[in-house]
């Protein structure tokens, strides 16, 4: 559990620190207005394992909203670092769709929808990727079956 708050903590960081300079909106977010609806509907969900090299996140938001997905994987010292950073701005179905490249290992998804008049909304998830060749070893075991 400690694991994951410092995992949370970090990526929380890294989204501060590392995410482009936002320009200045003439109506910044305040506490008083509604939190933008962001909801991710397929690709990536939490504690998930996969030998996918690639996963197409997709998911509905407001049109007109601007939907960042950042991945993050850790380096040879183990700090997470961004490998990969995508946009996408929803069109008036309010539906997105955006490929992502996952790298072996862990790779921390961050997913954050931003609209003017909102506030912005953030989905983090952790997708674990194997090595095919674990898959291949695992498929040429046969089981044998009681009969």
């Amino acid at each position: 559990m400690k694991k994951y708050v410092l995992l949370i903590g970090f990526a929380v960081f890294c989204l501060l620190v590392f995410l482009p300079a936002k320009p200045v909106l003439a109506n910044p977010p305040t506490a008083e207005m509604e939190i933008i609806r962001l909801e991710v509907l397929n690709g990536v969900r939490d504690g998930e394992n996969t030998f996918d090299a690639r996963r197409t996140v997709s998911g509905v938001s407001e049109p007109g909203a601007r939907v960042t997905i950042s991945v993050f994987v850790r380096n040879a010292e183990g700090e997470f670092f961004e490998r990969s950073g995508y946009v996408v701005y929803v069109g008036s179905s309010g539906f997105f769709s955006q490929a992502i490249n996952l790298s072996l290992g862990e790779n921390v998804v961050v997913i954050r929808g931003t609209m003017e008049d909102r506030r912005p909304r953030t989905f983090m998830v952790t997708v674990n990727r194997m090595d095919r060749a674990i898959k291949s070893e695992l498929e040429s075991y046969v089981l044998p079956i009681a009969g």
